[in-house]
């Protein structure tokens, strides 16, 4: 008997919710180099985007084995998942910096949220209507990118651009 690639799919992730303390380096393409938990009763992705922004999301089962599926997947520790090395933080201290797995309002451009910073809603040229955090603000406006401040009250959650 050959063994599929769904059952070697469902082998990882069975490792991985057996093992808080291993994740998986994801080589895929349009996930920003993502890694892959089991955490909190979900399979948790994080990938780094634009400058240090988390990307983040939880996949359910049949999410986390079709990627796993269709992609190369290294199994390494929790505590290694860098972007490049040498690093002090891996990309689960950085989505944990930035709140990635929170239902907190997040800049779009650097991701950090509004526990730690303030932020003001914006209508921007390429990117939609986006929170912009104040220390990211002077970037977009110096390069005209914000049309307006919008008054978050009066703009349905639909029209907001999430990351």
């Amino acid at each position: 008997m050959t063994t599929s690639e769904k059952q070697i799919a469902d082998d990882l992730l069975e490792y991985l919710r057996e093992h808080p303390s291993v994740c998986a380096d994801v080589s895929a393409q349009g996930y920003h180099r993502p890694w892959v938990r089991y955490r909190d009763g979900a399979y948790q992705l994080a990938g780094y985007g634009e400058i240090d922004r988390i990307h983040a999301t939880t996949l359910d089962e049949d999410q986390a084995i079709t990627l796993f599926k269709h992609h190369p997947v290294q199994l390494l520790p929790v505590s290694k998942a860098y972007r490049w090395k040498p690093a002090t933080k891996t990309v689960w201290d950085d989505a944990a910096e930035q709140d990635a797995f929170t239902s907190l309002t997040r800049c779009w451009w650097c991701g950090f949220s509004e526990r730690t910073t303030d932020l003001s809603l914006y209508e921007t040229v390429e990117d939609g209507n986006c929170w912009i955090c104040t220390d990211c603000y002077d970037t977009w406006d110096d390069q005209d990118e914000l049309v307006r401040e919008l008054d978050p009250d009066r703009v349905p959650d639909s029209e907001i651009s999430r990351a």
